[in-house]
């Protein structure tokens, strides 16, 4: 399960924790524009667990939205940053892409050290050679034909032809959770749109929480997917 444990590698895991203002619609594009930028800056989208992580704060402020961020490494603050955002979600790729860079310098060396910790160690094929005995001598002046083993060659067996489909079964299982996670979170997305009542805001916080988590997994759980897939049909045509 090399290639499988390597697209599920993480660098960095993205947290939200206020979004104050934001309406359920903004809180989606805003996380699926941070999971964006943080896999054009590592090469790998952000997950769960990893060392390094990414605390979003975001506030309206007039007509405009303030971002704050934090980058801790094992909990440890480590940088700040901030952006502002016009009401034009469009436009938020580049201010977004900018911050995610000024936290991460370290660009695709994040990734590559995760990946280098989750793989696991490729089978390499061994060859050994037996050397003949040395010739045997008789006590008697007439010397014995030399005896000598053959060479033994010993190879370890190549690669199954199991394990490209093993790598597709297992992306498209991941793909499927992926596809339930943002169904889910659309779902929860049209709940959340306005009807006409002023929302309780404790209720109308939850709700978008709930989106940009469910929004979030489902983008990472997606490229995961895609990333096992390409891999699998590689192997598969290699073998």
């Amino acid at each position: 399960m090399l290639v499988l444990a390597l697209a599920l590698a993480s660098a960095v895991t993205v947290e939200l924790h206020s979004a104050k203002g934001l309406d359920a619609s903004d809180q989606a594009v805003l996380s699926r524009e941070v999971a964006r930028a943080v896999e054009r800056v590592t090469g790998a989208p952000p997950g769960l667990g990893a060392d390094v992580s990414v605390a979003i704060d975001a506030h309206r402020i007039g007509g405009r939205i303030r971002v704050e961020a934090e980058r801790r490494d094992k909990q440890r603050l480590v940088r700040r940053a901030e952006a502002d955002l016009t009401r034009d979600t469009a436009s938020w790729s580049s201010p977004l892409g900018e911050l995610v860079a000024g936290l991460l310098p370290e660009g695709t060396v994040l990734a590559r050290a995760s990946a280098s910790v989750a793989a696991l160690p490729e089978a390499r094929q061994t060859v050994t050679i037996e050397e003949p005995p040395a010739a045997l001598e008789a006590p008697t002046a007439a010397p014995i034909e030399s005896l000598a083993n053959p060479a033994v060659v010993t190879a370890a067996p190549g690669r199954s032809r199991t394990v490209p489909w093993i790598v597709i079964g297992a992306s498209t299982i991941v793909g499927g959770l992926g596809a339930m996670f943002a169904i889910r979170a659309s779902n929860e997305l049209d709940q959340a749109m306005p009807t006409g009542k002023i929302p309780d805001p404790a209720v109308l916080e939850a709700q978008q929480r709930s989106v940009f988590q469910g929004a979030l997994i489902g983008s990472v759980l997606l490229s995961a997917a895609a990333s096992g897939l390409v891999t699998g049909v590689v192997l598969l045509v290699s073998d």
